[in-house]
């Protein structure tokens, strides 16, 4: 018996379903049915009755739901007293995802279990592509991250604790194939372009330009500028990992046409927001509603501190990008008028026990 099967069968008896429960975990059906049926086998009772429909609990069920309840309280407790007298359980715990993601929702409640076992550990979050994650984790910037496995190269040496199973679909258009086809093969797709939500490097960057498109040149040597300028040719072979590229403008010629060799930055995408220091970026649990239901539930949110007058006042915002010194955000969807974060609001970089309303006296 370990805590993982207690906790699944609690979701589950909670929940009534184990399909249900398999989707919230973010495992596979089976592997929370293997769990119980461990769990069964060494207390030697049925837990559930699986013959109604939602299942129920058995009478051993509801001792045992009961006695693990307890358990977990009592080892919450336990935790927070131990914590009381401890005063290492302190700072700041970085942490890496992948651009893209959506943290699961078992993430999520694991997350908001830590802030509530540790309250004095502040959680902050980083988004980059994998190899920005694993070069980060090497410098030691980031102490752990939440990537799949098959992203962790077999020389890294970094040690990675499997949490659950990702489900991975192909979405494709179904005017691709007939729709009396219904057996879709990889061979089948092996023609089709696909998209990927993982950012590259270089060789990838070098792909996107494109004969005929056009693309923003940012000087910032002897002349400080963008320029968009046509992409005019491609060089076909790459030599030692450069590839030379013809580009025109007709813009701004007097200040470009006498420069000769520098170095510029190809501009692909651009995005606005607001530019942070990493310091002030938080996570904090707060009470949200659902849009859908107008439910009440909690949820860990990312957001800032402000000063409003001589009191804090929290803002949820949305993370666009993040370097090692500053976060670019934007106010999170569905923030109200007072609740935007907006250029010019002063933002509290760090302070001990932030919350709304607090007076902030500056020296």
């Amino acid at each position: 018996m370990n805590t993982l099967q207690m906790q699944c069968f609690l979701s589950i008896a909670e929940n009534r379903s184990f399909s249900r429960t398999a989707r919230e975990l973010y495992v596979s059906q089976p592997t929370l049915t293997k769990h119980i049926q461990h769990l069964e086998n060494e207390l030697q009772v049925l837990l559930f009755d699986r013959s109604k429909h939602p299942i129920e609990l058995t009478g051993y069920g509801e001792l045992y739901y009961q006695a693990f309840s307890d358990f977990f309280g009592e080892l919450k407790r336990i935790r927070q007293i131990s914590l009381k007298h401890n005063d290492s359980f302190k700072g700041t715990l970085n942490i890496g995802i992948l651009s893209g993601w959506k943290l699961p929702a078992i993430v999520q409640q694991t997350l908001t279990a830590f802030c509530e076992i540790y309250p004095d550990i502040q959680l902050t979050f980083e988004n980059h592509n994998i190899k920005r994650i694993l070069s980060l984790l090497h410098k030691e910037k980031l102490d752990a991250c939440f990537i799949m496995k098959d992203f962790i190269p077999e020389s890294e040496d970094t040690n990675y604790l499997p949490l659950f199973d990702v489900p991975k679909y192909l979405i494709y258009s179904p005017k691709l194939f007939p729709s009396e086809k219904q057996d879709i093969t990889v061979a089948d797709m092996k023609n089709e372009v696909f998209f990927s939500l993982y950012e590259d490097d270089s060789e990838e960057e070098a792909g996107r330009l494109i004969e005929g498109r056009t693309v923003t040149v940012r000087f910032s040597r002897d002349w400080s500028g963008e320029v968009d300028m046509k992409v005019e040719r491609v060089g076909e072979t790459p030599e030692n990992g450069r590839v030379a590229v013809v580009l025109s403008s007709d813009r701004y010629l007097s200040e470009t046409t006498l420069l000769r060799k520098q170095t510029v930055e190809l501009v692909f995408d651009s995005q606005t927001g607001i530019r942070v220091p990493t310091q002030a970026v938080r996570v904090e649990e707060r009470t949200v509603t659902d849009p859908e239901t107008e439910e009440e539930k909690q949820e860990l949110v990312t957001g800032v501190y402000v000063l409003v007058g001589q009191q804090a006042e929290f803002k949820p915002v949305t993370i666009l990008a993040q370097l090692e010194d500053f976060a670019l955000v934007k106010s999170a969807d569905g923030s109200d008028g007072k609740k935007a974060l907006r250029a010019g609001d002063e933002v509290i970089l760090s302070s001990v026990e932030l919350f709304d309303g607090k007076v902030i006296t500056q020296p």
